[in-house]
C-alpha cells in the first residue's frame, strides 16, 4: 500500500505543481484547457483533475502489478488510498 501513497503524492505534484505557470508541464495543461469540456472525459485523467489522475494511475498500476493474484477489495482500497492522499496533499498545499 506504500505504492498508493507514492502514486497520490506523484499525482499531486504533477497536477498541482508542475502544471503551474512557468513550470515544465504548463504548455500541456494549456493544451488540455483549450480542448474544453467536450474532451473532459479525456483531459481530466491526463492532468486537469488531481482526483481523476491519481485514481486512473492507481487503477492501472494495481492491475499491472497484481494481474496474477487480483483481489477486487484490495484494488478498491489501493485506488481510494491514492485518491485520499492526493486530496489531502492538495488541501494542505492550497491552505498553506
Amino acid at each position: 500500500m506504500l505504492e498508493a501513497i507514492f502514486i497520490g503524492l506523484a499525482s499531486f505534484v504533477y497536477v498541482e505543481i508542475l502544471q503551474d505557470r512557468g513550470m515544465i508541464f504548463n504548455g500541456w495543461c494549456n493544451l488540455m484547457v483549450r480542448m474544453g469540456y467536450k474532451w473532459e472525459w479525456f483531459t481530466k485523467p491526463l492532468g486537469l483533475c488531481v482526483v481523476c489522475n491519481s485514481g486512473q494511475l492507481a487503477m492501472w498500476v494495481y492491475l499491472y502489478r497484481n494481474w496474477n493474484d487480483y483481489d477486487l477489495m484490495q484494488h478498491i482500497y489501493f485506488v481510494c488510498v491514492a485518491i485520499i492522499v492526493s486530496k489531502i496533499s492538495t488541501f494542505i498545499y492550497q491552505n498553506k
